[in-house]
């Protein structure tokens, strides 16, 4: 039998961003005039619960099974702030030795803060898909 693991609670899509280096007028081919400034991409990914449940999935293999909240059927780009919390994440590349060589990673370097319905109104509450009263473990 095995061990069940319901993970619940808030999701939020986090958006990662990444800085890129403005390009030089004399670059072939030429850069549109946007790409001469410094500027950042953007990467939207589930966190929150979603990225807990993940980390729980990760860590107990095929020993446990883990439910999490029901995921979007949009992709996550396209949700908007007025339906599930978004938090903004400005990370920065950084180095650390790995093997005694140093590798390059990225790293979180300021946490920005959330966006999330202009008004009043809450964001959606999603249930935890196929949810069992049984569970062994309810995390939180």
């Amino acid at each position: 039998m095995w061990t069940l693991i319901v993970v619940a609670g808030d999701v939020c899509i986090d958006w990662l961003s990444v800085p890129i280096e403005s390009l030089r007028p004399e670059d072939s081919p030429p850069p549109m005039n946007w790409q001469l400034r410094d500027g950042r991409h953007m990467f939207a990914r589930a966190g929150g619960t979603w990225l807990t449940a993940d980390f729980v999935a990760a860590a107990v293999g095929k020993s446990a099974q883990v439910l999490k909240p029901t995921e979007e059927k949009d992709p996550l780009e396209n949700v908007p702030p007025d339906e599930i919390i978004h938090s903004m994440l400005m990370l920065g590349s950084s180095d650390r030795l790995r093997d005694k060589e140093e590798v390059p990673y990225w790293v979180v370097k300021k946490f920005d803060g959330y966006a999330g319905p202009l008004d009043s109104k809450r964001s959606k509450v999603k249930s935890v898909k196929n949810d069992a009263r049984d569970a062994q473990i309810v995390l939180l």
